[in-house]
């Protein structure tokens, strides 16, 4: 896992909205200018307090091994989520993101299916799921049912609900803690190589730890074979933090006060400009020339995507104990 020491907070200033309920989009409000591409902060919503920012940390352009096709993109994202002024903290978060092919390809009409050419999700950090913030407690299980016996004419017997039989079983263990877990997704289609991921934070729900302040995550895509066009990354959230506070997210997207936002554009072309492939690193995109790529961009299958990514825990003081409620 990557050191905490070079992540810096201060030039954060666009954010995205919680969203009450699955399967609907966190809508977004950040556009693309005419031509942008790589866009660092991938996703937004102008709003005070409660929130989860987004931006682009490293994206490399480059190839899966030995610098031989096919191509391949490797994309570290990193998500601040931000408290508010409340004492309210993240029981969950999900992040979905889905790639698919955009613009253009040499041979293709534009009203042609670009999917063969969507990429594929190869590698995801964090590559297993990771639990954090063991607690074991106690519990008393209880099990149990009515029964009762009764004789009828002839000496037959029969079981009727009668009487009440309860049996207790003290000091069993459960462990609880924190998850953070990434997986390959298939959007959209039910057969090839995965087109996006799902990346899910959940909360020791019995500590009500929340979540961490800092996450970073990796995603590693293979393109089509000698494809150097572009592609797009569309972002959508599910995140959970009070019944309110989703509540009133929920209204507003039902009253249309959420706009949507455009997806991430991605164009992997050689540049003569960046050589090591690096057109976004530690989340800055200008005068990368002279600047050194930790990630091997001619063999970025053989990296660690574990190793780039990031989790910093919450300040202690931002926790709030069941008994400070």
């Amino acid at each position: 896992m990557a050191e905490q020491d070079d992540i810096n907070l201060d030039d954060w200033d666009i954010c995205m909205p919680l969203i009450g309920d699955a399967g609907h989009n966190a809508g977004f409000r950040i556009k693309n200018k005419p031509g942008e591409t790589e866009r660092p902060y991938t996703t937004g919503y102008d709003r005070n307090g409660t929130a989860v920012l987004g931006r682009l940390y490293h994206v490399v352009h480059g190839f899966r091994r030995e610098g031989r096709n096919p191509p391949a993109t490797l994309i570290v994202f990193e998500w601040v989520l931000r408290p508010g002024p409340l004492p309210r903290r993240f029981r969950e978060v999900e992040i979905e993101v889905i790639f698919a092919a955009h613009g253009l390809r040499l041979g293709m009409l534009p009203s042609e299916d670009l999917a063969g050419f969507d990429p594929a999700v190869v590698k995801v950090g964090p590559s297993v799921p990771s639990e954090s913030s063991p607690i074991t407690y106690t519990v008393d299980k209880k099990s149990g049912g009515s029964f009762g016996l009764s004789v009828g004419f002839g000496g037959y017997a029969a079981l009727e609900p009668e009487v009440h039989s309860e049996t207790t079983k003290s000091g069993i263990q459960r462990i609880d803690y924190s998850v953070q877990a990434g997986y390959p997704l298939l959007k959209n289609k039910n057969s090839g190589p995965p087109n996006g991921v799902l990346w899910t934070f959940q909360e020791n729900s019995t500590q009500e730890s929340g979540l961490p302040r800092v996450i970073r995550t990796a995603v590693l895509l293979e393109r089509y074979n000698k494809d150097f066009g572009a592609f797009k990354a569309t972002i959508k959230t599910t995140s959970y933090v009070s019944f309110i506070e989703d509540a009133k997210v929920a209204l507003r997207r039902a009253v249309g006060k959420i706009p949507i936002d455009d997806p991430v554009i991605f164009d992997p072309k050689p540049r003569a400009d960046i050589p090591h492939g690096g057109v976004v690193l530690s989340g800055d995109k200008s005068d990368l020339k002279d600047v050194e790529n930790p990630i091997d961009f001619e063999n970025l299958k053989s990296e660690d995507l574990d190793k780039l990514i990031a989790i910093v825990p919450k300040h202690s003081e931002e926790s709030v104990s069941k008994d400070e409620k």
